[in-house]
This record gives C-alpha cells, sequence and structure tokens, in this order.
C-alpha cells in the first residue's frame, strides 16, 4: 500500500506492524513542513478521526492512503469560522441560560452551562493559538485582553458551580460572558472580513 503526504509517496507492507509506522512517518512529515492533518482518504472514503484505528481494523486491504494537510494558517482559519458559526448561534441561547438561572435552573438548564463551560473552555484555547500565531492577523488587536477575560471568567463561572450560587451564575453569564461573546464575535469577524480568503472557507 502507498501513503501518499504532501507529494510525496511511500509504499508499506500490508502488516499490522505498519501502522505504527505510517504514524510515526506521517508526524515525522508534518513536523518537518509545520502542517496539520485535515483528513485522510483511504481508498477514496474520508476519515476524519481515530486514523490508526481506522488503519488497523483495515490493514489487510488497504491500497492507498493518503494525507489531506493544512497549514497552521488554513488550520486557524477554519477554526475561526467554526467560532464565528457557534458564536452567531449560541449568543441568544446564553441569554435563555441567563433567564433560567435567575428564576431557577431545571437539570436541563445545569446541562446546558456544562455544554457553554466545554465551549468557553475551546474558546480560550483558540484566542490562546491566534496569541500564539499572531503574526497571521494582522487585524487581530484584542487578544491578549481576550485571553486574560476567559481565564477570569472560567474560575468565576467554577466558583459559582462548586457553589451552587444560581444568582453569581446568572451574573457571571450576564455581566461577563455575554459581552465577551460579542467582542469576540466582533474581532473574529472582523479578522475573517479581513484576513480569510475565499478559497479558505472552502
Amino acid at each position: 500500500m502507498n501513503l501518499i503526504i504532501l507529494d510525496q509517496v511511500v509504499t508499506f507492507k500490508n502488516e499490522i506492524t505498519s501502522v505504527k509506522i505510517i504514524m510515526e512517518t506521517i508526524n515525522q512529515i508534518l513536523q518537518t513542513h509545520n502542517c496539520l492533518v485535515s483528513h485522510f482518504l483511504v481508498d477514496g472514503q474520508e476519515v476524519i478521526d481515530d486514523y490508526e484505528d481506522y488503519l488497523n481494523d483495515r490493514i489487510a486491504s488497504l491500497n492507498i492512503i493518503e494525507v489531506v494537510v493544512l497549514t497552521k494558517k488554513q488550520w486557524l482559519d477554519e477554526m475561526l469560522i467554526t467560532a464565528i458559526s457557534y458564536l452567531n448561534r449560541n449568543i441568544p441561547a446564553v441569554q435563555v441560560l441567563i433567564d433560567d438561572f435567575y428564576r431557577g435552573p431545571s437539570s436541563e438548564t445545569w446541562l446546558e452551562l456544562n455544554n457553554l463551560l466545554e465551549a468557553i473552555q475551546w474558546l480560550a484555547q483558540l484566542v490562546h493559538e491566534i496569541e500564539n500565531n499572531v503574526t497571521f492577523y494582522q487585524s487581530w488587536d484584542d487578544m491578549l485582553s481576550l485571553s486574560f477575560n476567559f481565564r477570569e471568567l472560567i474560575q468565576g463561572l467554577s466558583e459559582g458551580v462548586i457553589n451552587s450560587d444560581t444568582v453569581s451564575i446568572a451574573d457571571a453569564l450576564n455581566y461577563e460572558i455575554l459581552p465577551l461573546f460579542e467582542t469576540l464575535t466582533k474581532t473574529i469577524q472582523k479578522t475573517i472580513d479581513a484576513e480569510v480568503t475565499r478559497n479558505d472557507l472552502n
């Protein structure tokens, strides 16, 4: 079988021991070229995660493993587009969550808060990644304050959850999370408009 990555073709035997070597080869090439995996095309089938398991399960019959790669900039562009989509959909949902916590949360409200906390952590990681690669985005001017705000907010919300203080959770959502989401939406949209090319959207 053949591994195709960044115009290189490497041949391997269809043996279970080859899978680890294939993954190591991919990682070495990605590090050398400072790229990331978008997905695999394995005999024409798109595979988006659990690559090693997928290959292990089918090793005897594999012919072509093509690794589709992204530059760091392309990957960050995709993450920004995902983030703006999330924020546009979920800012109204945060408002509902605020109202629910002021009124008295149900078990579903707590579940929604947990989902929101996971999303906040993901957004914080994205802001951190952009901070570390700020040369890609000249229009990104709020990054340091945004990153600091995320850390403070996650800590404040966590304390409210630990103490089951529903009013302090609602206040944090209303006066801190919602304004931060609105600022982040404006910043990301401005960055996408200025520095994410149309080709990167596809």
